[in-house]
């Protein structure tokens, strides 16, 4: 099997200006639990990935609503990638080996 079989399509991506709330709707809407950020400079390129995770501990650390907090800051910045056409067993060793 390949990762495209798995991944959800079209990628939803948000900005490091949203708020955290904005990128725990896109999960909520989408059914993912990690949105790719990308720059706001008008290039697109992938520059972090938000999870929900991210976004959770955000909140309990910073002790403020969603709507307050910025992508940005809780953002991992340490990209991983694959390729669609990848196997699975390809992108599991890449996260091993990470």
């Amino acid at each position: 099997m390949r990762v495209d079989g798995i991944m959800n399509k079209p990628v939803q991506t948000c900005r490091p200006d949203d708020s955290l709330q904005y990128a725990a709707q896109l999960m909520w809407d989408h059914d993912c639990g990690c949105v790719p950020v990308c720059s706001s400079d008008g290039v697109r390129r992938t520059i972090g990935v938000i999870t929900d995770r991210d976004i959770c501990m955000g909140a309990l650390f910073q002790g403020k609503p969603l709507q307050e907090l910025r992508v940005g800051d809780a953002m991992a910045r340490q990209l991983l990638a694959c390729r669609p056409e990848s196997s699975l067993r390809e992108a599991e060793q890449a996260m091993r080996d990470a």
